[in-house]
């Protein structure tokens, strides 16, 4: 996993084609090599996963997270795009009814939040009641809410 969360993909098609790389593992805080990627902005390993060995784009890790809420959190625009164009859904939620959208705005992400709009993200509260504006801080992406 070491590999893909370095953007070493020679390295990693290497070890899997020898059998000692595990794509299900997780790590201790529950996340496989596609959120480690996605959420480390690995772009090369993200594309390496999902079209070389056809990983689901959607996939959630044992807590719920797909790796479009990982990249969100972080901010990793370019992930986030790749994501999209591969059929990723931007309105998937989590156990707490949070979608990528909350994510990137609680993190104060500005350009994540515009994207996730302009591709089809739906303004929604959570399960207890929390919109992604309502989570909003920086001017920036205030402002993103507030035009709508």
């Amino acid at each position: 996993m070491d590999a893909i969360k370095s953007d070493h993909v020679e390295v990693a098609q290497t070890l899997i084609s020898t059998q000692k790389g595990d794509l299900c593992r997780e790590d201790n805080a529950g996340l496989g090599p596609l959120h480690l990627a996605a959420q480390g902005g690995c772009l090369k390993s993200v594309k390496f996963l999902v079209e070389s060995l056809k990983v689901d784009v959607n996939s959630r890790s044992s807590k719920g997270f797909t790796p479009m809420f990982v990249a969100a959190k972080e901010g990793q625009l370019g992930v986030i795009s790749y994501l999209v164009c591969a059929g990723a859904d931007v309105n998937v939620t989590d156990t707490k009814g949070r979608t990528a959208l909350h994510i990137a705005a609680g993190g104060q992400h500005s350009g994540t939040c515009r994207y996730l709009l302009e591709n089809g993200a739906v303004i929604r509260a959570d399960n207890s009641g929390l919109t992604p504006g309502m989570l909003a801080r920086k001017p920036d992406v205030c402002s993103l809410f507030q035009e709508i």
